[in-house]
């Protein structure tokens, strides 16, 4: 299975803004927070892939970047989510912190697993 990672010019041709995802937030707590993964963009000057979120309690779009590991995978932390494939449109916990240059960088992914009403 391939990723679901795009080019700058093609997530614009499919509606996407990507100027709207702030990487920069001052007001984002850095802690664990559920937030749906947008869509994903390759980086342009390294190799990383920059994941876009929304923040489900306060509406924050927020970019993040996942660089390629030593192990040649996109993982971070102790996840196993493998960001180059990992699904659109879905909820992850994810926990946040700061670069070196004050940017956000994610730290660790974790699918949110939703439950589907039973069927009594």
């Amino acid at each position: 299975m391939g990723g679901n990672v795009l080019s700058w010019k093609q997530a614009l041709e499919k509606g996407f803004m990507p100027l709207a995802y702030d990487y920069r937030l001052e007001q984002v707590p850095k802690e664990w927070l559920d937030a749906t993964l947008d869509f994903k963009i390759w980086a342009k000057k390294v190799l990383a892939i920059n994941g876009y979120f929304s923040v489900q309690e306060t509406g924050i779009r927020i970019q993040l970047s996942i660089y390629l590991s030593k192990e040649q995978t996109y993982r971070v932390g102790s996840s196993l989510v493998d960001f180059y494939r990992c699904p659109l449109g879905r909820t992850y916990r994810i926990h946040i912190g700061v670069n070196g240059k004050g940017n956000l960088l994610l730290l660790d992914i974790i699918p949110v697993i939703v439950a589907s009403p039973s069927s009594n």
